[in-house]
């Protein structure tokens, strides 16, 4: 039982490891390059945040199954400005969890419900993340992120490969 439970984690690491790959590839034969990243409609988000977003958003500890060893929390800083900070938090439990990503961006909102998180800095630097977001009274959901589901088959890599279904695992709190 524990060498499946190993294997099964493994296949979720790399499976995330993945989608940020295939995102970063699909990102710059979107964009070109990298260096295509001031300016443009999609990563300036001045004039254009939905006020409900702007706040501090936690989820709080998060484990994908009871028997899980993997443990995350993520949390966002969203200014007025459309600028935001992302943060990570894993471990083998909600008690020893240490932060292991930190990414700056901008968000857009083209259309109610839609968000474009375009990222300047951290981890997923350079990648623009073409999402979905709900806000239900204080809670917060985007299409993307760890999640104990199989998926909706969008990667969120461009604007036609857009997540469509909100992730219902990964519930931020305003704060």
């Amino acid at each position: 039982m524990g060498k499946k439970l190993s294997i099964g984690f493994l296949v979720i690491v790399l499976l995330f490891v993945g989608y940020l790959g295939v995102a970063f590839v699909l990102h710059r034969i979107d964009k070109g390059s990298i260096s295509n990243q001031s300016g443009d409609a999609q990563t300036t988000a001045r004039g254009s945040i939905d006020q409900n977003l702007i706040g501090n958003w936690d989820t709080g500890c998060l484990v994908p199954d009871p028997k899980s060893p993997w443990a995350e929390r993520h949390t966002f800083s969203i200014k007025s400005d459309g600028t935001a900070n992302h943060k990570r938090y894993s471990g083998n439990s909600c008690l020893k969890m240490a932060a292991d990503q930190d990414d700056n961006g901008n968000f857009t909102v083209p259309s109610t419900g839609k968000i474009n998180l375009s990222y300047t800095t951290g981890f997923a630097a350079g990648v623009t993340v073409y999402d979905i977001y709900q806000i239900s009274g204080t809670t917060l959901k985007f299409g993307h992120g760890f999640c104990n589901c199989t998926g909706n088959g969008k990667n969120g890599g461009s604007e036609t490969d857009r997540f469509t279904a909100p992730n219902n695992f990964l519930l931020y709190k305003k704060q």
